[in-house]
């Protein structure tokens, strides 16, 4: 069975939900415009699916990345009045959240798509050849470890 992809709707609906949880907060008369909160929400999905499926990396630096990549793109230059920043929150929050149920139902589909390499390693000796033998292999158990952690 092919890994699917979530159906865009799904996504659209998240925008919604963010939209009214923020309108219920503003005064009656204010109107939203926009789909800043729709692409907040995508960020907040692609933050919980990176934290869940990268797993070659440890917990800390997969954390520290992510949150460097949100920051960087997410995060605004200047604050104006006529922004919602609560819509941004809010969808990005929302979208968070929408991508740790995706990843928790699919996890299992998610990881039997894994593909694990062997990288080539140039070394000087025989004794770096064998620490390089080592690491990967060390590597590679603590992979199965986590597989099978999370399996049950």
């Amino acid at each position: 069975m092919a890994l699917s992809c979530p159906h865009p709707v799904l996504t659209l609906i998240l925008a919604a939900l963010t939209n009214l949880f923020i309108l219920l907060t503003y005064p009656p008369d204010t109107i939203l415009l926009g789909a800043s909160g729709w692409v907040y929400c995508l960020g907040g999905c692609w933050f919980a699916l990176y934290m869940g499926l990268e797993r070659k990396h440890s917990l800390g630096l997969r954390l520290f990345r992510a949150l460097g990549v949100a920051l960087i793109i997410f995060f605004p230059t200047t604050f104006l009045p006529q922004v919602s920043y609560r819509t941004h929150a809010l969808g990005f929050a929302l979208g968070f959240i929408g991508g740790l149920i995706y990843f928790f139902f699919r996890k299992e589909e998610f990881y039997k798509q894994e593909v694990y390499r062997e990288e080539e390693v140039e070394v000087d000796d025989e004794a770096d050849a064998e620490a390089e033998v080592e690491k990967s292999r060390s590597e590679i158990n603590e992979i199965k470890v986590e597989k099978e952690n999370n399996k049950s």
